[in-house]
């Protein structure tokens, strides 16, 4: 989890597994990075927050035989981490310039997994700028790998 400036809240995820992503794991997550992007292009100011939404659901209930998408694209934050306008088929308000949000779609499939990928953005006068500047990819960590960092931190 990433840590808030004094004053604001901020959100991120990581998610760990075990082992080798599968076969799915790959397929979805591939699936999932392309909704967030979408969603991402479609952030801009005087944008209905539904139509951030409609851009990841698109993405994701495309892949349908890999899971569901089970919430909406994603929330404003300032004071408080969820603030309206939420990102979800119900809500018509326009995105405003300044606002920040975190867009954060997902799929999910019963008895074998989910992905949720999870970013903030700030809404400006053109593109969206994204806030956060780790990179988003499923990785294989190791037991070797885990121990060599661990050993340099000492």
């Amino acid at each position: 989890m990433r840590t808030p400036p004094p004053g604001s809240a901020a959100t991120g995820a990581t998610s760990p597994g075990a082992g080798p992503p599968g076969e799915w794991a790959r397929a979805a997550f591939a699936v999932v990075q392309e909704a967030q992007a979408a969603a991402l292009d479609a952030a801009r100011a005087g944008v209905p927050a539904r139509d951030v939404d409609s851009a990841q659901r698109e993405v994701v209930e495309g892949a349908s035989e890999l899971g569901r998408c089970l919430h909406g694209a994603g929330h404003a934050m300032g004071v408080d981490v969820h603030e309206p306008p939420f990102l979800v088929p119900q809500t018509g308000t326009p995105l405003e310039e300044g606002m920040v949000l975190t867009i954060e779609p997902g799929l999910y499939q019963p008895g074998v997994g989910g992905i949720r990928l999870e970013d903030d953005v700030l809404v400006t006068s053109g593109e969206p700028e994204l806030l956060c500047r780790l990179p988003l990819e499923l990785r294989e960590i190791r037991a070797e790998e885990r121990s060599m960092e661990n050993h340099e931190k000492e």
